[in-house]
């Protein structure tokens, strides 16, 4: 079964770049259906990267989201990051935005938490916002960090003002001193000196 995937994958790719309209989108759904994941990620990165010469949007973007629930949503999202390049800056941010709330719907943690990493360097301020707010939620410390050291170079100007007023808001400390932490290279000094005693009771509890 393997070894037919593999050459229909193979016969696939030869002709991918030809195929246009309603043969394109056939062989699209073809790689989607394939279970060996190395042939379908090669195959749908040369399909994807011929929607964007069609300019087949709109199936690209109904396909990257079947894509994130049949196989690893992380390689959903990196096959569109490799695709960003390709696309118009307002195509990319409608097609950010949508595989995010693809991404946010997942139940699995790990596969959502993966997935906003991977997708971080492609979100604009308002999708910041809404991955900040998913990575809190997180119940796993180790994801949660891993999302937020992702997204820390996002915050700058008023995305940094209101990383810190959402840190400030937190109940839980150790939420709040994740968030610090994570956002520490971009705090001026006296709002880092400002919160070092919460950082300071969260480095004490892990040394315990």
């Amino acid at each position: 079964m393997v070894a037919d995937e593999k050459e229909r994958g193979r016969v696939l790719s030869a002709f991918a770049l030809q195929l246009t309209g309603d043969e394109l989108e056939f062989g699209l759904w073809i790689a989607l259906s394939i279970t060996h994941e190395w042939t379908k990620m090669k195959l749908l990165t040369l399909l994807y990267y011929k929607l964007t010469q069609e300019h087949e949007y709109d199936v690209l973007e109904k396909a990257l989201q079947v894509a994130m629930f049949l196989w690893q949503p992380k390689d959903a999202v990196e096959v569109m990051t490799k695709l960003a390049t390709h696309l118009s800056l307002e195509q990319r941010a409608i097609m950010t935005e949508r595989v995010l709330h693809a991404t946010l719907e997942l139940l699995d943690r790990k596969k959502q938490s993966a997935s906003l990493i991977t997708l971080a360097p492609l979100l604009t301020e308002n999708l910041v916002k809404l991955a900040l707010q998913t990575a809190l939620e997180l119940p796993d410390r180790h994801e949660r960090e891993r999302v937020l050291a992702a997204l820390a170079p996002k915050f700058v100007g008023n995305l940094l003002t209101w990383g810190i007023q959402v840190a400030q808001a937190l109940p839980d400390e150790k939420r709040q001193a994740e968030v610090f932490i994570a956002l520490a290279a971009q705090l001026p000094e006296g709002v880092l000196e400002q919160h070092m005693k919460v950082l300071q009771t969260f480095s004490d509890e892990e040394n315990t």
